[in-house]
């Protein structure tokens, strides 16, 4: 999970070329071999912890190294996690006066390199933090215009891995990022590149590192970590062994949740062969946290060394929901019944849907049994929030696959990156997380809960929920820290803008909607709720829409996602036309 506060409305969304939405519409794509990072870290998703979702900026190395033990101790280390990483809020917030990262004292009294090689002695691999920009999103000094010198002290304290986040931006994305891989490869030493920039995935991000975060940043509730799964969705074709999407760390045993629910979230990160990054206090775990995050065949699933990311299969509309991914061996699928509803129901995963046919054997993942043998479909009972794991081998196939395409084309990136700022505490025993507010072009007062008027008539006020300190029950603090603010926030005026006029129907073409609401053209903004057609000859350099319903081009489906001109489907009768839905008010789009 990248930690710091998302967007308001989740702005800048994935990027994603046109050709590979077709194919992920169609379901019918043929495994490809992706071009790759090719650092040789990561050929399966990493396994490990990390501190931010429980302790943010409460992290010490007495913390860190009793951690390491209680990864060992509780059967972690032996189910396959060796990442054991810091997050933010690690250094002091000036360079020395060569120009190097500096460890704060008072949390690490004996630097990094010492609870470094601890964790190492555990036979475990040791993780940091960093930042794109010019400070981290806790006010901490970025490693802008420092790479090489900042991937030369990492590797000599023993670092594994870096998770690089994405506040304080100044420069062009893709270059930062790329100068930073640079610097890591440079170095000769192995270290996963973890890239945490929300959202706002490039084409090439596969190229740059070893993994990247797809969605906003998770909280622990359900329907958050649902939200992550659907948004994580919309990238399937890019994942492989050494370039993983990443829907955020977990939030399994922080208490937000109900066991069930927790089952669920981790049983849908297995199946989408996401990272498995414990975001919980490993010292004090119940038995039932403790077995979820240990189950060796739900892990199996996400460690399956053909890394192909599962994709969703059916949704019935109502919360019911059948994913599967394709597994190394003949005929080899793992499926997952989800059920999003309100009650129990019964959920089918049907052998024709997933590319199976004939009998099937059919083995419970959760509790390691077999099941028997199944002609054309099997069903379970899920109960509400739950998820059926099952591994399914058949006797034939379909020859048709939902398995994601492996090819991409490389785009350059449009930037479009928010700034962030926050009051750092850099003392031991910090309560809350320090604000982590994005402007948008804005430049942010001093106070801890800045009014950001975002581009339309939307106005709104974050709030905070504050970071649990070390060692505390999952039960929050008074405070104003939070990383993800919860929408609707404060109050909300909205004018509807543009005002429109009705102009003609739209040419026939596959793809044209009717009735035209209106003729728009770029620069074009609209906040709220309500469904148009809108008709257009020029929709500028990109479209981004969020917190939509429904939103297609020419019946491409763009719904919540950034789309650069280059990848917009040829004009229909000489025109655009925009599809857009959305049942919130804060509903967004653009084209600039």
């Amino acid at each position: 999970m990248n930690r710091k506060l998302q967007y308001l409305m989740k702005a800048i969304t994935l990027l994603a070329v046109t050709a590979a939405l077709i194919l992920g519409a169609l379901g019918l794509q043929n495994i490809q071999k992706a071009r790759a990072l090719e650092n040789g870290l990561a050929r399966t998703p990493p396994m490990g912890w990390n501190s931010w979702n429980k302790f943010g900026c409460g992290i010490t190395d007495a913390l860190v190294r009793a951690t390491a033990d209680s990864m060992v101790s509780s059967g972690m280390a032996a189910a396959g996690y060796q990442y054991v990483n810091i997050d933010d809020c690690w250094s002091l917030t000036t360079r020395d006066a060569s120009g190097n990262l500096q460890a704060d004292p008072v949390k690490f009294p004996n630097g990094i390199k010492s609870v470094a090689d601890y964790v190492h002695s555990k036979g475990l691999k040791f993780g940091i933090y960093g930042d794109r920009g010019t400070s981290t999103c806790a006010n901490f000094p970025g490693s802008y215009g420092h790479e090489t010198q900042d991937a030369n002290t990492f590797a000599s304290w023993g670092v594994d891995y870096l998770k690089y986040d994405n506040c304080a931006t100044v420069g062009d994305m893709q270059t930062d990022l790329v100068n930073m891989r640079n610097a890591l490869s440079a170095t000769g030493r192995p270290i996963v590149f973890s890239i945490s920039t929300w959202w706002m995935s490039l084409t090439t991000f596969p190229d740059i590192g070893n993994m990247w975060r797809t969605t906003s940043d998770i909280t622990d509730t359900f329907s958050s970590a649902m939200g992550d799964i659907d948004m994580n969705n919309n990238t399937a074709q890019y994942a492989g062994p050494g370039h993983w999407n990443d829907p955020d760390m977990l939030e399994v045993g922080n208490g937000g949740m109900t066991d069930t629910e927790y089952r669920a979230h981790f049983g849908m990160w297995a199946i989408v062969a996401a990272p498995l990054i414990a975001g919980n206090d490993l010292r004090n775990m119940t038995a039932a946290t403790t077995a979820i995050l240990t189950a060796p065949e739900v892990i199996a699933i996400d460690q399956d060394a053909l890394g192909i990311q599962g994709t969703k299969i059916t949704d019935n509309g109502s919360g019911l929901q059948v994913w599967a991914k394709t597994l190394s061996g003949t005929n080899t699928k793992a499926v997952a019944l989800l059920n999003r509803s309100a009650a129990t129901a019964n959920i089918t995963v049907n052998w024709a849907d997933i590319g199976l046919s004939g009998s099937a054997t059919v083995r419970d993942l959760w509790a390691r049994t077999d099941l028997g043998s199944f002609s054309g479909s099997y069903t379970a009972s899920v109960p509400s929030h739950g998820i059926v794991l099952v591994k399914i081998v058949a006797s034939g196939g379909t020859g048709l696959t939902a398995t994601p395409s492996r090819t991409f084309t490389a785009t350059s990136l449009v930037s479009a990156t928010p700034t962030r700022s926050a009051t750092p505490s850099p003392t031991a025993g910090f309560t809350n997380t320090p604000s982590r507010t994005p402007t948008l072009g804005i430049t942010n007062t001093p106070t801890r809960t800045p009014v950001i008027t975002l581009t339309g008539s939307n106005t709104r006020t974050p709030t905070r929920t504050p970071t649990q300190t070390v060692g505390a029950s999952p039960t929050t603090t008074t405070g104003t820290a939070s990383r993800t603010p919860t929408q609707p926030i404060g109050t909300i005026t909205l004018t509807p803008s543009p005002i429109f006029t009705p102009t003609k129907t739209p040419t026939s073409g596959v793809g044209a909607c009717s009735p035209v609401t209106s003729t728009i053209t770029a620069p074009f903004t609209f906040d709220g709720a309500g469904t148009f057609c809108w008709q257009s000859t020029n929709l500028g350099t990109y479209i981004n829409s969020w917190n939509t319903t429904s939103v297609t081009l020419n019946g491409t489906n763009i719904t919540n996602l950034y789309i650069a001109s280059g990848s917009y489907p040829a004009k229909i009768g000489g025109f655009w036309y925009v599809s857009y839905t959305s049942s919130v008010a804060w509903g967004h789009i653009e084209a600039k």
